[in-house]
């Protein structure tokens, strides 16, 4: 009995297991905490905006320069949905954008774990010879990855507007994933007052498999 009882919770273990990468595999979302803090000199600016896009060095050449270009493309898109219109030649504001991504490493596992476990086990009397193995899930690290916004008015000024929106999963977010990010930071632009909140971005359908 005491066998039946053993094959029948690793039988449990691994159908909890298959459900988990079953959840994570009809993940078609992406959930990001967003913070926004406007602080517009002169309230809400009316009309059609003019902005330019403002780099640090670092990210001005190289891949970074690349996934650069794909982060400002991705909040063009939303701003240009506000009402405002990207023109580095005659602008009234300057904006800055980044992508970052903080990796932490997973503590090693603990001696209680979910695994699938094969054993053989022959039976004399009241000794018993068992043969097996037992693999635990794999702990990828834990990455937070967060897009940060800042505007302000061109020249010397305070800046007027900031926005962030992270996430944390196991694994980099991948472009798409990126991409929401950008969506959920700016998902309310321009707001006139403070707020914290959940944001739900649905991503393309290349994308759903990703946990």
């Amino acid at each position: 009995m005491q066998h039946v009882l053993k094959a029948g919770t690793r039988w449990a273990t691994a159908a909890l297991v298959l459900a988990v990468l079953t959840g994570c595999a009809g993940t078609h979302s992406l959930q990001a905490e967003v913070s926004t803090h406007p602080q517009w000199p002169a309230g809400i600016p009316t009309g059609t905006p003019a902005y330019q896009w403002e780099r640090l060095p670092s990210l001005r050449s190289g891949p970074q320069a690349t996934e650069q270009d794909a982060l400002e493309a991705a909040a063009d898109a939303v701003l240009a949905q506000a009402g405002w219109r990207l023109d580095p030649a005659q602008p009234q504001w300057t904006l800055s954008i980044e992508g970052q991504n903080l990796r932490t490493a997973r503590p090693p596992p603990s001696n209680v774990h979910i695994g699938i476990g094969i054993g053989i086990g022959i039976g004399v009397g009241h000794g018993r010879i068992q043969l097996g193995s037992l693999w635990p899930e794999p702990s990828p690290p834990l990455d937070r990855a967060q897009v940060v916004v800042l505007i302000r008015p061109k020249g010397p000024g305070p800046i007027a507007y900031e926005t962030r929106a992270s996430r944390e999963a196991w694994g980099p977010p991948s472009t798409e994933q990126w991409r929401a990010l950008v969506q959920a930071a700016l998902r309310d632009f321009p707001l006139s007052r403070a707020q914290q909140n959940t944001v739900t971005i649905d991503l393309a359908p290349k994308d759903k498999t990703t946990p």
